[in-house]
């Protein structure tokens, strides 16, 4: 029986794979956000050229420096000259990362079902959304999941001693050398760098060195597709004018709620903002999907429900876990959640962009691991059977709705 059990895992992940793959290529490309992505690969491929910048950053007419998505796009065209072949790649690399991240978490949470676990990452909204769509916040989640494993490995109270902490630092500087030429959202990783550094600096001088360089390493691979672009331009014109983008001005102390909202919303069933850009384009478009709407109904009450859910929980005590180390452990948690929020509302003070979900995306992972947490918390056979019916009625929304936009919006 549990060899039937473990022979069925493979052709779930691959049906899971051809199911998001299916989803991304559904996803609109004719917007000139998507548009101007794939030109950016489709340019060196088919020119040769070397892309020396990214994205455009639009609030202020800057360049994201670097040649990585010029490349992370191009070179799948080189392999397979198909249209497709960005958007394979992508999902593969999606795919990857978030199975190893499930993994790590299923490591973390051992009583969570490994179903719920991994069948959750590889099909919530947040996951699905941004990880085939051609879309430079696509490239955001594989690199922030690899970092936030390292940073979990490096921090004593979280690490499971699964990875070697010069290995944990070397994804940390890996991870955050791609998002320098993905995402304007890199800085917010700085500080858990530090915490990072501070906890290894606790240790020997010569396991401080190997930690060093582990992170240097790490950071070298992805920094030579940045250092033509560099050394080319200078540092000045090289930057892609992306200092332009620091703008000091207060802000609403309410964005700390709003903020922990969306924070926590990356781990549930958020649906609203992925379907049209605002209200009356909503209602239109179930207008013309009737049969979509009970779905979309029954998916939009859970991503309500959970995130308030997970804040009640958030503030209760620590005492209902039996463990001192786990009870340890959802201390650290709850912290990072709170320390993420903060780190997040501090930074809007600093920059021009108003307060959107996706500029802290690359924080995800945070709340997928504070999910699993709160998923063991609630656990009971009910409550599983309730996770399953949620998780299924999800994945029919999705399908459902990539079956809806594909002749409207796809390439």
């Amino acid at each position: 029986m549990v060899q039937a059990r473990g022979s069925r895992w493979p052709l779930i992940l691959i049906a899971l794979f051809a199911f998001r793959l299916w989803f991304g290529l559904s996803r609109e490309f004719f917007f000139e956000d998507e548009t101007q992505i794939f030109l950016i690969g489709f340019r060196y491929y088919a020119t040769g050229d070397w892309p020396f910048f990214g994205p455009d950053v639009v609030w202020t007419k800057s360049e994201i420096p670097g040649a990585l998505q010029g490349v992370l796009v191009g070179l799948p065209l080189r392999i397979a000259a198909y249209p497709e072949s960005p958007y394979v790649w992508l999902a593969l690399m999606s795919f990857a990362a978030l199975c190893a991240f499930a993994w790590y978490v299923g490591e973390h949470r051992p009583m969570a079902p490994r179903w719920l676990v991994w069948g959750w990452l590889l099909t919530i909204p947040w996951t699905i959304q941004f990880s085939g769509h051609l879309i430079n916040t696509s490239y955001i989640l594989p690199a922030a999941l690899i970092f936030f494993i390292g940073f979990f490995e490096s921090v004593p109270l979280l690490s499971l001693g699964r990875i070697q902490v010069p290995i944990a630092h070397a994804l940390m500087g890996a991870a955050l050398v791609w998002l320098v030429q993905i995402h304007m959202s890199w800085p917010l990783l700085l500080p858990f760098v530090a915490v990072a550094w501070l906890c290894g600096a606790r240790g020997s001088a010569r396991a401080l060195a190997a930690n060093l360089a582990g992170f240097a390493a790490g950071a070298a691979l992805p920094a030579l597709l940045l250092l033509p672009t560099l050394l080319l331009h200078g540092a000045t014109t090289g930057s892609g004018g992306v200092l332009r983008n620091l703008h000091v001005h207060g802000v609403n102390p309410w964005i700390i709620v709003t903020t922990l909202a969306r924070f926590l919303s990356f781990a549930s069933l958020e649906i609203t903002r992925f379907i049209a850009t605002d209200g009356p384009k909503r209602l239109e478009f179930f207008q013309r999907h009737l049969w979509l709407t009970p779905l979309a109904a029954l998916v939009f009450v859970a991503g309500v429900v959970q995130p308030l859910w997970m804040v009640v929980d958030l503030a209760r005590s620590a005492r209902r876990w039996p463990e001192a180390s786990t009870r340890a452990r959802w201390q650290t948690v709850r912290a990072l959640v709170a320390v993420s929020v903060l780190l997040v509302y501090a930074s809007y003070w600093f920059v021009m962009e108003p307060p959107q979900a996706h500029a802290f995306y690359v924080l995800a992972p945070v709340a997928f691991l504070f999910a699993a947490y709160w998923w063991t918390l609630i656990d009971s056979p009910r409550a599983r059977q309730f996770a399953a019916a949620v998780l299924a009625v999800g994945i029919a929304y999705h399908a459902g709705l990539a079956w809806a936009q594909t002749p409207e919006l796809s390439l």
